[in-house]
């Protein structure tokens, strides 16, 4: 069962709603591992169901993706169509886990800030100003 719902959100008077739906097609070619655990589906706003849908999730703009924890109900989405690795962010995001290849980019990008913010010892120099 999935986790994640994945809903493309399109009009059939859209020029750039097809780019949003194959791009959502090609990440799952791409990515065979997020069928166990994502499923998704095109909500046409020129029907009364997607419409009302749209409505529902105060969209008022097409194309928009909607990610949806099915677990959780958090929910959140973005307007065009994203590329593969923002799309992959995304779905990390909402499933609640880091990317295997980010996560060390992340650790490295709060050990550089933390090394930073203390470059020559300023903090401990400040510290050191109220013992």
């Amino acid at each position: 069962m999935a986790t994640v719902l994945i809903e493309v959100f399109t009009s059939p008077t859209c020029p750039h709603c097809p780019a949003a739906v194959k791009a959502t097609k090609e990440l799952f070619q791409k990515h065979e591992e997020l069928k166990k655990d994502v499923a998704w589906k095109e909500m046409s706003t020129g029907t009364p169901a997607g419409y009302n849908k749209a409505r529902t999730y105060g969209i008022s703009s097409v194309p928009t993706i909607i990610l949806t924890n099915l677990k959780t109900n958090e929910r959140f989405g973005v307007g065009g169509a994203p590329s593969d690795k923002k799309y992959m962010d995304m779905i990390y995001k909402v499933l609640g886990k880091l990317p295997e290849k980010d996560a060390y980019k992340e650790i490295k990008k709060e050990h550089s800030e933390n090394k930073s913010n203390n470059e020559g010892g300023l903090i401990d120099k400040f510290a050191n100003l109220f013992r």
